[in-house]
């Protein structure tokens, strides 16, 4: 029970400490703010005033989050939330909960972030709070997305949207709408993405943030590649890349950098090789100003895109492989010097592919050896994903089937770990191939309509596919390419 009224000094002169902690927040002067809120706290505990006393130690936790020393705001947003247990509404601790999972998300604790944020929507079960309860579900799916859990994601993103009709504001339009883009994207459904996508580009466009615009744009021009859609793909590539230009400063030339990549890699996809290795050169020149991790990382990058670029390149030089092998030992220096084990991996990979196309196939495992030496040291599911997809194409060259099989499935297995949508549609489509030449067609089927789930476009591919010529006329194989 609180003794206010039996100390109404004390009582006051705490919340003339209280309201003076508050004015000194806005004027960011944090350590005399908290002087101040130290001691209205010290008289509302006199007073056995426990909401008045979790104020002042959420103010406390507020200063400190402002000075962003998340830390010290963590503890005193659960010291205040012990006090708001005794006195508090429902919704001042739905309010807390929901605080505190936001910051155990910031600090990548996702058990502490899950618990509290389902806490926070629990306690307005019975409250007429929609847009809390939105904004919570909103958490919850975001909590899932940071741990990379696309489906639970895009579960509580889609409850959020229930809730449309009423009137969020225009921020919290833009994060659900750019998130469900990346959830859909990260699924392999890039219609939907570019619908979200292109909804939240209408609000940043409003808003003029003309760096978020290109990112957007980007991101439409890769699910539009994804899609096999060529014109359209380089058309919002270019459209992103004009907005880099315009507004790229010194701070900004690695993501300038890693967009003429991202263009590069797009028109190398659509085979257009001599614009690809103009704007890899671009790409390259950008990275080669900065010393930062990121862009040494993008120059090692874009240094085997170009080798790749130059050996698909028709033209007959008598200096081609010399050129390749500078542009990779340069890729492999760089990743070696700044511990870019993954770059290192992706040039042993191309090195691989190259002595491949060369019938050099004494040369390939020895590389892909290399390779896994480099991927323990990466420990990234994606690069023993591509070192395990290409020892199954390479066993596929040689006809050893079931050796092909093998690796193809363990590459499959890899590329499920790191949410790699386009790879795990690559390997279902690989091992149909395989299974087809093994005459093995209830594999092949179930295999092929896997891929073709995650990518409609390997119907178009399969039609051709000469793997499947012993199927080809079937109404099973007919059916699912129609």
């Amino acid at each position: 029970m609180s003794s206010e009224a039996n100390n109404p000094n004390l009582f006051q002169e705490g919340m003339i400490f209280l309201k003076k902690g508050k004015k000194l927040i806005l004027k960011k002067k944090w350590e005399v703010a908290r002087e101040n809120l130290h001691k209205a706290k010290d008289k509302f505990i006199q007073t056995n005033s426990s909401l008045t006393e979790a104020e002042a130690l959420w103010d406390i936790g507020l200063s400190y989050e402002y000075e962003q020393n998340l830390h010290e705001a963590l503890i005193y947003y659960n010291k205040s939330l012990e006090r708001r247990q005794i006195a508090g509404t429902s919704i001042i601790k739905s309010d807390s909960y929901r605080k505190i999972a936001e910051l155990y998300l910031f600090f990548n604790n996702y058990d502490e972030a899950h618990q509290n944020s389902q806490k926070a929507v629990d306690l307005l079960e019975h409250e007429n709070q929609p847009i809390k309860t939105a904004e919570i579900h909103y958490l919850q799916g975001t909590i899932y997305l940071q741990e990379l859990d696309y489906s639970s994601a895009l579960f509580y993103y889609n409850m959020v949207l229930e809730y449309v009709n009423y009137n969020f504001s225009n921020e919290f339009q833009r994060k659900l709408f750019e998130n469900l883009a990346k959830t859909y994207q990260n699924l392999g459904k890039f219609p939907q993405s570019n619908k979200y996508f292109l909804k939240s580009l209408e609000i940043e466009q409003r808003n003029k943030n003309f760096i978020i615009i290109s990112e957007i744009l980007q991101n439409i021009a890769i699910n539009f590649k994804n899609l096999e859609i060529q014109e359209k793909s380089i058309y919002y590539m270019l459209d992103a890349l004009e907005f880099k230009k315009k507004f790229a400063n010194n701070q900004e030339d690695a993501e300038l950098g890693y967009s003429y990549l991202l263009y590069a890699e797009i028109l190398f996809h659509f085979n257009q090789i001599i614009d690809a290795e103009k704007a890899c050169e671009k790409s390259i020149e950008i990275a080669e100003l900065s010393n930062t991790q990121n862009s040494k990382n993008i120059l090692v990058d874009s240094l085997l895109l170009m080798a790749k670029i130059i050996e698909s390149n028709k033209t007959k030089d008598p200096n081609k492989n010399a050129i390749i092998e500078q542009y990779l030992d340069e890729a492999f220096e760089i990743a070696e010097k700044v511990e870019y084990w993954s770059g290192i991996v992706k040039n042993y990979i191309v090195k691989s592919q190259n002595k491949k196309k060369r019938n050099d196939i004494d040369s390939v495992p020895k590389l892909l050896e290399v390779a896994t030496n480099f991927a323990q040291k990466s420990d990234k599911s994606k690069d023993y994903g591509d070192i395990f997809e290409e020892y199954g194409l390479f066993y596929y060259s040689q006809k050893e089937y079931e050796q092909a099989v093998q690796y193809f499935k363990q590459a499959n297995e890899k590329y499920t770990l790191s949410n790699s949508v386009l790879d795990v549609a690559e390997t279902y489509y690989n091992i149909a191939c395989t299974s087809s030449l093994m005459h093995l067609p209830e594999e092949t089927i179930e295999n092929l309509k896997k891929a073709i789930e995650i990518k409609p476009y390997y119907k178009t591919i399969a039609k051709n596919d000469k793997d499947f010529a012993g199927i080809n006329k079937e109404a099973v194989f007919l059916d699912i390419i129609k």
